[in-house]
C-alpha cells in the first residue's frame, strides 16, 4: 500500500486506485532521436514489468492516445512515449513503433539509460493538488503485504507543475548574419486544443496571455541579455546589441520560452548564433 505525507512525519494511505500502476524498468537505453514528431520505426525499448502487463494496439488506437507511458530518469525527468507493438519473450517486453516526446517532452528524448523507470499511464488515476502546492515536497512510502510503515524507505518528490509548463516554441529561426540585425522568430504551440484537423489557422493560447522570455547566452551558457514580456513570437537582435553582448565575438546562442502565469517558463527552444571563425 502507498502512503503519502506532506511533512515527512504524518502519513496517510493513498486510495488504492491511485497506487494500482503498471510499471517496470528499461532493460536497454532508449536511443536518442532527432525527429520526435515522427513515428520512430527503428528504435526498440525492452522492458521488464514488475506489475501489470503490456499489449499491442493498432496504429490508429496509438494515434488516438493508447499505450501512453512515462520513461523516467533520476531526478524526475520523464519522456512521455507511446508504443504500438509489444512482444513478450522470456519475461521481457520489446516495444516498437514508438511515438516520442509526447506532451511537450521532446526536450527529454535524449540521455536515456538502462534502468530507467517505466510507468504505463493508461488508466492511471491522478491525485489532484492545488497550484499553491507547487514547490512543496511530498514524501511517499510503499509498504508491501505484511510490512510496517516505519520500515519502508521514503521517496521524496518536489511538485514542479511540469504538466502546466508551456511547450517549447517550434521553428525558432534566426534570419540574418551576425554583425547585422538578426530577426528571431518562432511559432507558438499549445498544451490544450492543439489539433488543427483541417491544417489551417492558429492553435489557441492555453495560457492567461501570450508572453515569452528570450535570453542570449555566450558559449559557456553565461547570460548576456534577458528580454522579458515579449507579447509576440518575434524579436530583433540588433547589431548594436551584438556588439554590447559579444565585444570579442562568439560563440553564443538564443533561447526562448513561452511563459505560464502559474509556473513561469515553459520548455526551452534554442538556436546557435553563427559567428565567423
Amino acid at each position: 500500500m502507498l502512503f503519502s505525507s506532506d511533512d515527512g512525519a504524518v502519513y496517510a494511505s493513498v486510495d488504492e486506485t491511485l497506487a494500482a500502476v503498471s510499471w517496470g524498468a528499461a532493460i536497454n537505453a532508449l536511443p536518442d532521436t532527432d525527429t520526435p514528431f515522427q513515428t520512430d520505426t527503428t528504435s526498440a525499448l525492452r522492458v521488464a514489468m514488475v506489475s501489470g502487463e503490456l499489449s499491442p494496439v493498432t496504429e490508429l488506437d496509438m494515434l488516438n492516445g493508447a499505450n501512453r507511458a512515462a520513461l523516467l530518469r533520476p531526478g524526475g525527468v520523464a519522456e512521455i512515449i507511446q508504443f504500438q507493438d509489444a512482444v513478450l519473450a522470456d519475461g521481457i517486453y520489446t516495444l516498437t513503433n514508438l511515438l516520442r516526446g509526447r506532451r511537450g517532452t521532446e526536450v527529454f528524448t535524449g540521455g536515456h539509460a538502462a534502468g530507467d523507470l517505466f510507468v504505463l499511464l493508461d488508466g492511471v488515476s491522478r491525485r489532484g493538488l492545488p497550484l499553491s502546492r507547487i514547490g512543496e515536497t511530498l514524501h511517499h512510502r510503499l509498504v508491501g503485504r505484511g510490512g510496517e510503515l516505519r520500515d519502508a524507505a521514503t521517496n521524496r518528490a518536489t511538485l514542479a507543475g511540469r504538466d502546466l509548463m508551456p511547450y517549447a516554441p517550434a521553428h525558432l529561426t534566426l534570419a540574418g548574419e551576425v554583425g547585422g540585425d538578426i530577426a528571431a522568430t518562432w511559432v507558438r504551440r499549445t498544451r490544450v486544443g492543439g489539433a488543427l484537423l483541417d491544417g489551417t489557422g492558429d492553435v489557441p493560447v492555453a495560457e492567461d496571455e501570450e508572453r515569452y522570455e528570450l535570453v542570449v547566452y555566450d558559449g559557456t551558457d553565461n547570460v548576456l541579455r534577458t528580454v522579458t514580456d515579449l507579447s509576440s513570437p518575434a524579436f530583433s537582435y540588433t547589431a548594436a546589441m551584438q556588439v554590447a553582448d559579444f565585444p570579442s565575438g562568439g560563440p553564443g546562442r538564443i533561447a526562448v520560452w513561452q511563459i505560464s502565469a502559474q509556473v513561469g517558463r515553459g520548455f526551452e527552444a534554442s538556436a546557435d548564433l553563427a559567428f565567423a571563425p
